[in-house]
């Protein structure tokens, strides 16, 4: 028995060469890398909290910054939109472990910075202690729109301590 000829030689080869690949491509290729199955958008919203996260960190030094991203882009999968992050976000944030760091999304950043109600004013706290010893507790201040008469009460209140004689 004889083998069949091809008439044309090479594209007989580059068929078979073309088959082979074609059946051994999907066989090489393995599930996407963290991340690359996101949607642009989403991937670029991701990116950036991170970025700010790594600039901004308490205990930046501490943290393993490629296995945090790493774990970050494969919890948010394969998201489509900016949104679909917020949980990877969170969970970054927590791993930070600095506990000062926190995600707030558009609307609950929006209700944070908007300017407290007259009675939700947020001030400073002062006590006399014995000794001539003032305490003065500043708790958070919710926004920057609060901030400047959050900071002009804890003058206020410093320098009337100063004046009872507060030496402390």
């Amino acid at each position: 028995m004889q083998a069949r000829q091809h008439k044309h030689p090479v594209r007989g080869r580059l068929a078979t060469l073309a088959a082979l690949s074609a059946l051994t491509a999907g066989c090489t290729s393995g599930p996407p890398a963290p991340g690359e199955a996101m949607a642009p958008e989403a991937r670029t919203y991701l990116t950036a909290a991170l970025d700010v996260m790594e600039e901004n960190s308490l205990l930046a030094a501490e943290v393993d910054w490629p296995e945090l991203r790493r774990a970050a882009r494969e919890r948010a999968g394969d998201a489509r939109t900016p949104a679909q992050t917020y949980p990877a976000i969170e969970a970054a944030l927590r791993g930070l472990g600095d506990g000062h760091s926190r995600f707030a999304d558009p609307a609950a950043a929006k209700q944070l910075l908007s300017a407290p109600a007259e009675g939700d004013a947020v001030v400073p706290a002062v006590k006399s202690l014995a000794g001539g010893v003032a305490h003065v507790e500043l708790p958070p201040v919710a926004n920057d729109t609060a901030a400047a008469a959050y900071v002009r009460a804890a003058r206020s209140a410093v320098a009337a301590q100063d004046r009872r004689g507060a030496c402390g």
